[in-house]
């Protein structure tokens, strides 16, 4: 039995980390396409990959959540793109708040 569940785990894992790489291509892509940014934007782009970040900027602590990124930096194609993006991570990302919410 639990050789039958460490089988049906390990393609869930496969799958989670085959998302996550089609992510990080399509962030690296937009990343490409704005290569004129600073290098400050290009670097918060590459942050928002995970889900939050924390990062020291001008020596305050601030939280950074995709969401919160797109709405305050980026033009609303590139805010679409971005959310886009987020629902592949958070869709791709098993959590325990996510299984919790599918029993509601």
């Amino acid at each position: 039995f639990l050789s039958t569940l460490l089988t049906l785990k390990c393609p869930t894992e496969v799958m989670v980390a085959r998302e996550k790489e089609k992510v990080k291509a399509k962030a690296k892509d937009l990343i490409k396409a704005t290569a004129s940014l600073t290098t400050t934007t290009t670097i918060q782009i590459m942050q928002i990959l995970r889900p939050e970040i924390t990062t020291n900027l001008h020596g305050t602590q601030l939280k950074w959540t995709l969401s919160n990124y797109a709405t305050n930096v980026v033009s609303q194609p590139t805010r679409a793109t971005l959310a886009l993006m987020n629902m592949t991570v958070l869709n791709s990302v098993p959590s325990k708040t996510h299984a919790s919410n599918a029993n509601v």
